[in-house]
């Protein structure tokens, strides 16, 4: 069963970790197919867990064999490494969604998308449990950071986001889960709901200090929207 488990669990990975790859080379539906893909084979992985067996059998077909074409294509590119692909594929300018947000002022987003390693899963249940957490919330936050990038009034997106930060609860705060709360809290000031956008910069705000992981301009951009939603210079929200 462990060698079963970990080659699906390697599935996975490998098409989290591809779409990561094809999310910054500005291939946006490729990457969601792959995201796709990679949360049906972690959903196999619980449904068949708690029938006591691991394997492919509860796969839904569809956007699996869509991630093996896509990963598969991609291997024969550039050999083994997606990262080659990435340096190879991405452009030089930012996609127009980018360049928008450049040109005119909006919030920070966290538009990174987040990689899986292997690294973090450990043999003992507690850890594994963890880890299970973890990559299940990384892939749900690179759906809707796919959706989100490219459609800001989704709905489908704020879902995805609430859900993955369901998946954290009573975890340790860390760039996923700041991440997370940033960005429901973009999409709402996006869409107009300043309350909800000033209730997660509040959250953000408390949380912040504990965590020291972020680059320079990350931070500044995490700061600048903490201190930017929590005293608009305005009265009515931009979407009003």
């Amino acid at each position: 069963m462990e060698g079963s488990l970990k080659e699906v669990l390697d599935k996975a990975i490998a098409f989290n970790n591809t779409g990561v790859s094809c999310l910054r080379a500005s291939q946006p539906q490729v990457a969601w197919d792959l995201f796709k893909g990679a949360l049906e084979v972690k959903l196999a992985i619980e449904r068949s867990s708690d029938a006591g067996t691991t394997s492919d059998s509860n796969l839904s077909e569809t956007y699996v064999r869509r991630a093996e074409y896509h990963l598969s294509r991609i291997q024969q590119y550039v050999g083994q490494s997606t990262e080659l692909y990435e340096r190879a594929t991405t452009r030089k300018h930012p996609p127009p969604m980018e360049a928008i947000r450049e040109a005119f002022y909006e919030p920070y987003l966290c538009a990174t998308p987040f990689r899986i390693e292997n690294s973090m899963s450990t043999s003992t249940a507690t850890s594994s449990e963890a880890f299970s957490r973890t990559a299940s919330a990384t892939i749900i936050f690179n759906l809707a950071l796919v959706d989100h990038l490219y459609n800001p009034s989704s709905k489908q997106a704020a879902s995805l986001y609430e859900l993955a930060t369901s998946l954290l609860v009573g975890g340790e705060i860390d760039n996923l889960g700041i991440a997370l709360i940033n960005n429901i809290g973009v999409y709402y000031f996006e869409n107009g709901d300043m309350n909800a956008a000033q209730r997660c910069m509040e959250h953000l705000s408390k949380i912040m200090p504990s965590c020291d992981c972020f680059e320079e301009g990350e931070l500044r951009g995490l700061q600048t929207n903490i201190r930017w939603m929590l005293n608009p210079p305005f009265t009515v929200s931009p979407a009003a």
